[in-house]
């Protein structure tokens, strides 16, 4: 009701004569209960002025009415978790919620806004507000959603290889598509402050699942978002889904490598190189052998890589190894409590050869061609890159043998490998002998210094000798580094490609062994790069040249070429993510070192 006035400018008492309707205090009137609300106004006067007659006025107290919201829902809810929906009535009034769907999900806590998910599904949930005295029952609302397996939304679901996953470890995303026939491209982005970054890019989907391989760097915060893109096709519709990555941030991890790689020959000198990832590196590295520390190898600081705060090497000498089984254990102390991460690492120091690992040449003479070998222990892995009678680039793998008694000479057959293409990599395809599997050749490399060696082969009859050295391509900048010379590939499921990574100092010389569009193996080469923390970039290159085989090399005519980049993201100093643009092609697979025999 409006303010009431006395024409004496003195101030109005108000009263009420329905108590049970409404009450008032000073000018304010509150309402109590449906019905007729009496107000009263009183002057009572003063030596200046009279009473004033009383005045009053009625009105009429009705409900009001509400209206109710269910929010808050997620659009991917996982199965087997619980959520917590926004329930609310425009009265103020708590709405109670309940699930229409019980088998799905079943609501507890206050007004059953905790919605705990029970099986895939989906789940309705109705909010009830049954009102009061002051405010009408609301219409019931309901609302639903799907729930889903972690990281499925409808015919799509994405999957990590590890969650939560170590610090600074590489992931595999997988994305899956439920349907008929499932084709298309699935492009993986994560989740930064600027917005999504994609991280694969329209990866074909094979056999109904497409992947994508995440840098170690990359794996660093706590949680992070991946997000797969499904482009749908004719039978099955596009769509995206989310998951969150969990990261032990706190993890430190340690990984060890030695040089030469097990086994080593008897009175060799062994570097045991250890790898530490983490958030703080502050805390050092001690070697023991048989529980006794390494001498010269105690407390050894980690060095980090250089533009790297978080991942870092420490490096211990063993000189002169002698023959038999020794059990080397590497100690990290954790900086932040009283753990540690400890490695053990076997080496059976056995009489035989020198390591002759590296990449060898014919000298600048013959420029264009060369010899990757690499030597675990007894085993020497050979492959002879070359150039077909047409000039182009063609491998011949050696991947076993035996040494003469002198251990001076290793020999072994030859194969040259066909497959798929790089681009559509099938392990299937893959034959060791080319079409009819059978070896097309032999070859002996007799070394007759610790850098020098004679090749002779024999290659689909025809037979040649040919003087090659080591070849050097950098010096030793002292500067902390990841050791990751070897031969690496994919794994078995991609059986049949690899890649000789020769290492001088911090410089790295990939050769990538590979097949074409036609199945035929090819190779490509990165002689170099740049080193940023633990990644390695270098312009990748193609190359044509004179004939090879039974005739002599002709090194004017050898032509380079650059197809794209490479880049290899260390996790460690054996496990990495290549990345590879050949000629607008980016792909990425993650690598390992090929273990042999």
């Amino acid at each position: 009701m409006p303010p009431a006035n006395a024409s004496s400018g003195l101030a109005v008492a108000y009263t009420t004569t329905t108590p049970a309707t409404c009450s008032v205090a000073g000018a304010t009137f509150t309402s109590v209960a449906i019905g007729t609300c009496i107000i009263a106004a009183n002057q009572a006067g003063n030596a200046s002025f009279s009473a004033a007659p009383q005045v009053t006025q009625g009105f009429a107290i009705t409900q009001g009415t509400q209206t109710i919201n269910v929010g808050g829902l997620p659009n991917q809810p996982l199965g087997s978790s619980s959520i917590t929906v926004a329930a609310v009535a425009t009265s103020g009034l708590a709405v109670a919620v309940t699930s229409l769907t019980p088998t799905v999900c079943a609501t507890s806590g206050i007004n059953g806004t905790t919605v705990t998910l029970l099986a895939l599904g989906t789940c309705t949930l109705q909010g009830v507000q049954a009102g009061n005295a002051n405010f009408a029952a609301a219409t019931p609302v309901t609302a639903s959603f799907s729930v889903v397996a972690p990281g499925q939304l409808g015919n799509l679901s994405l999957t990590s290889s590890r969650n939560p996953s170590v610090y600074r470890s590489i992931l595999i995303l997988t994305a899956t598509v439920r349907g008929t026939n499932p084709s298309g491209t699935v492009s993986f982005s994560m989740r930064t402050d600027a917005g999504a970054v994609t991280i694969c890019e329209a990866v074909p989907v094979d056999l109904a699942s497409a992947t994508c391989p995440i840098s170690g760097y990359l794996n660093v915060t706590n949680p992070t978002f991946y997000t797969a893109n499904y482009s749908g096709d004719a039978n099955n519709p596009a769509g995206n889904v989310t998951i969150q990555q969990f990261v032990d941030t706190r993890a430190v991890t340690l990984s060890v490598t030695t040089t030469p790689i097990p086994q080593p020959s008897a009175g060799a000198t062994v570097v045991l190189k250890a790898t530490v990832t983490g958030t703080d590196l502050s805390n050092k590295v001690t070697f023991y052998e048989n529980g006794i520390p390494l001498i010269g190898c105690e407390a050894l600081p980690v060095r980090l890589l250089p533009d790297e705060t978080n991942i870092g090497v420490a490096n211990c000498t063993v000189p002169a190894i002698t023959a038999g089984l020794h059990n080397y254990v590497a100690n990290y102390l954790h900086p932040f409590d009283a753990g540690f991460e400890q490695i053990v690492v076997p080496l059976t120091a056995v009489a035989g050869p020198a390591d002759y690992t590296d990449m060898w040449w014919a000298g600048v003479a013959e420029n264009g061609w060369g010899v990757s070998i690499t030597q675990h222990g007894r085993a020497q892995f050979i492959v002879l890159y070359v150039y077909d009678n047409s000039g182009q680039p063609i491998w011949y793998v050696l991947p076993d043998g035996t040494w003469n008694a002198a251990n001076t000479a290793f020999t072994g057959a030859l194969y040259q490998p066909t497959s798929s293409p790089f681009s559509a990599y099938d392990a299937s395809k893959f034959k060791v002998g080319g079409v009819t599997g059978a070896s097309v050749g032999s070859a002996t490399v007799t070394y007759t210094g610790s850098g020098s060696a004679t090749l002779t082969y024999t290659i689909n009859g025809v037979s040649g000798s040919k003087s090659i050295m080591r070849e050097i391509f950098a010096i030793d900048d002292g500067k902390p580094k990841l050791q990751v010379g070897d031969l690496w590939w994919a794994g078995i499921q991609q059986n049949g490609w690899g890649m000789n990574i020769a290492q001088q100092g911090r410089v790295l010389f990939p050769v990538w062994y590979t097949y074409d569009a036609a199945g035929r193996n090819l190779f490509y080469a990165v002689p170099g790069g740049v080193w940023l923390g633990s990644t390695f970039t270098g312009d990748m290159y193609t190359t044509t040249s004179s004939p090879w085989l039974g005739v002599p090399y002709n090194t004017t005519q050898f032509v380079i070429t650059k197809v794209g980049t490479m880049t290899l993201d260390f996790a460690d100093q054996s496990n990495a993510v290549m990345t590879y643009n050949v000629n607008g092609l980016i792909q990425k697979k993650v690598i390992v070192r090929q273990p042999y025999p």
